[in-house]
C-alpha cells in the first residue's frame, strides 16, 4: 500500500491536501511549543542566576560552618545550573527550533510544487484526452460530410464534362477525410498512450515521489524532536551531576559536629561568680541565732507554714529548690502544733 496506488483519483488528491494542511498546522503548533520552551527556558535560567547573587542566607556565619559550607556549594550549583539551562535554551533555538523553521518552509514548498503538478498533469491529460480528440473529431466529420456531398454530386453529374470535375472535387475530399483519419487514429492511439502513461507512470510516480519526501521529512522530524528531548532533558548527566553535587554538600552536614569550629574559635574556661553566703555579721548585734538555720517559734510558726503552702502552690515542691526543706519543715511544724 501506498500514495501510488491509493490516491490516484481527485478523493485521494483531496485527500492529500487536507492532510499536508493538517501536518502544517501540527508543525506550526510545534515551532510555537519549542520557542516557548526557548522563552520559559531563559526566563528561568535568568531567575535561578538572580537568586545565585541575591543570596545573603550563609553571610555572617564563620566559613568553617558545615551548613554555611554547605549552603555556599548549593548556591554555587545552582549558579552552575542557571548556566546550563540558559545553553539548553540557546541549543533549542539554533539547533530543533532553527531546523523546524527550515522544514516547514520545505514542507510548505513541496506542498505547493505537488499541487502545482499535479494540476498540469490533469490539464496536459484533459487537452490530449478531450480538447484535441474532440477537436480531431469535429473536423473528421466535416470531412466526412463533404466527402458524401462530393460523392452524391459526382454520381448525379450526367455530363462528362460535370462529371470530370465532380470527380476530382471528390477525389480530394476522400484525400482530406483518409488523411485525417489517420490524424484521428494517431490522436487517439497518443490519447489512450497518454491516458495510460498518466495512470500508470506519471500520477503514480508524483504520489510515489511525495510519499518518499514525506516520509524523509518525517525522520527529520523525529530527528528534530529526539534532540529537542535531548537538549531539554532534566535528567540528562549534566544536571543529574549538579543535583548529586547538591545532595553530596547537604550529605556532608553533621549535626553532632557542626558547632565544634565554633566552640574551638569562642570557647573558654567556665567564670562562675562567688556565690551568696549567709553573713555573719548580721548576728554580732541582736538575738543569737543560728546562721543558716531557719527560727521556728510560736512567733514564726504561722508565717513560715504560710511560706511553704505558697511556694508548694506556685513552683511545686519537687521542682522549688527548697521544696524538700518546705516538707521537713511541714513535719516539724505538725509536731509543734501537736
Amino acid at each position: 500500500m501506498g500514495f501510488s496506488s491509493e490516491l490516484c483519483s481527485p478523493q485521494g488528491h483531496g485527500a492529500v491536501q487536507q492532510m499536508q494542511e493538517a501536518e502544517l498546522r501540527l508543525l506550526e503548533g510545534m515551532r510555537k511549543w519549542m520557542a516557548q520552551r526557548v522563552k520559559s527556558d531563559r526566563e528561568y535560567a535568568g531567575l535561578l542566576h538572580h537568586m545565585s547573587l541575591q543570596d545573603s542566607g550563609g553571610r555572617g556565619i564563620s566559613p568553617n560552618s558545615p551548613i554555611s559550607q554547605s549552603w555556599a556549594e548549593i548556591t554555587s550549583q545552582t549558579e552552575g545550573l542557571s548556566r546550563l539551562l540558559r545553553q539548553h535554551a540557546e541549543d533549542l533555538n539554533s539547533g530543533p527550533l532553527s531546523k523546524l523553521g527550515l522544514l516547514i518552509r520545505e514542507r510548505q514548498q513541496l506542498r505547493k510544487t505537488y499541487s502545482e503538478q499535479w494540476q498540469q498533469l490533469q490539464q496536459e491529460l484533459s487537452k490530449t484526452h478531450n480538447q484535441d480528440i474532440e477537436k480531431l473529431k469535429s473536423q473528421y466529420r466535416v470531412l466526412a460530410r463533404d466527402s458524401a456531398q462530393a460523392r452524391r454530386k459526382y454520381q448525379e453529374a450526367s455530363k462528362d464534362k460535370d462529371r470530370d470535375k465532380a470527380k476530382d472535387k471528390y477525389v480530394r475530399s476522400l484525400w482530406k477525410l483518409f488523411a485525417h483519419h489517420n490524424r484521428y487514429v494517431l490522436g487517439v492511439r497518443a490519447a489512450q498512450l497518454h491516458h495510460q502513461h498518466h495512470h500508470q507512470l506519471m500520477l503514480p510516480g508524483l504520489l510515489q515521489s511525495l510519499q518518499d519526501l514525506h516520509q524523509e521529512m518525517a525522520c527529520i522530524l523525529k530527528e528534530i524532536l529526539q534532540e529537542y528531548l535531548e537538549i531539554s532533558s532534566l535528567v540528562q548527566d549534566e544536571v543529574a551531576a549538579i543535583h548529586l553535587e547538591m545532595a553530596a554538600a547537604v550529605a556532608r552536614i553533621q549535626p553532632e559536629t557542626e558547632y565544634q569550629g565554633f566552640l574551638r574559635q569562642y570557647g573558654s574556661a567556665p567564670d562562675i561568680p562567688p556565690c551568696v553566703t549567709f553573713d555573719e555579721s548580721l548576728l554580732e548585734e541582736g538575738e543569737p541565732l543560728e546562721p543558716g538555720e531557719l527560727q521556728l517559734n510560736e512567733l514564726t510558726v504561722e508565717s513560715v507554714q504560710h511560706t511553704c503552702v505558697r511556694a508548694g502552690h506556685w513552683a511545686g515542691l519537687w521542682l522549688w529548690p527548697g521544696g524538700q526543706a518546705c516538707l521537713a519543715l511541714r513535719g516539724r511544724l505538725g509536731g509543734a502544733q501537736l
